[in-house]
């Protein structure tokens, strides 16, 4: 998960306790996992900050890493490590974040009763968990590492994936180039008359 500036969408004290909570209960139950937690080190909400160092400092299941702000390799490179990652908003409609994680073949857990992040991708590589509620963050976790869609950080599967999806991004741009260019010809057209 990636707070970033704790931006005020960005409920970062609370998915923190609720990422924590999800990853310890996937430990008891035998999972070789690791929540890692990324935060610029110039951040809007000090209070937050340290809240949130102090929570990941109680947890052998947390890794905080503090970062300047990464660039798009530096952000790309980060997130293809991982294998789920977790949208950590309290408001928001789209997320520019969630699109990159399906290019690059990362699975994504998102807020439940926010935005429209689910109809963003409607596979099975987005799914749903309940702020303040680990244990459906773990069963989203869960659901996402069991799905057909799937892929692991590093494996041929994920190469894959992001070599199809690449593919579909090209013809899905020329389709949608074509679909605006044509409304914008007949838009012209209708007013030039």
């Amino acid at each position: 998960m990636h707070l970033k500036d704790l931006r005020p969408n960005v409920d970062a004290v609370g998915v923190v306790t609720t990422l924590i909570d999800a990853v310890e209960r996937l430990r008891r139950r035998g999972a070789d996992v690791v929540a890692e937690i990324r935060m610029h080190h110039v951040v809007r909400d000090p209070e937050a900050r340290d809240t949130v160092r102090r929570l990941v400092g109680r947890s052998e299941a947390a890794l905080l890493i503090e970062h300047e702000r990464l660039d798009d390799l530096g952000l790309a490179i980060a997130l293809s490590r991982l294998d789920v990652c977790l949208l950590p908003y309290r408001h928001g409609t789209h997320s520019g974040w969630l699109e990159l994680c399906w290019d690059l073949g990362v699975s994504v857990a998102v807020p439940s009763g926010i935005g429209a992040y689910l109809e963003q991708h409607p596979d099975d590589t987005v799914s749903a968990y309940d702020l303040g509620d680990g244990a459906s963050l773990e069963r989203a976790v869960g659901e996402l590492l069991e799905a057909d869609g799937a892929t692991r950080a590093g494996s041929a599967g994920r190469s894959a994936t992001v070599a199809e999806r690449r593919a579909r991004r090209v013809v899905d741009d020329a389709v949608g180039a074509a679909a605006h260019a044509g409304l914008y010809r007949r838009v012209i057209s209708e007013h030039a008359s």
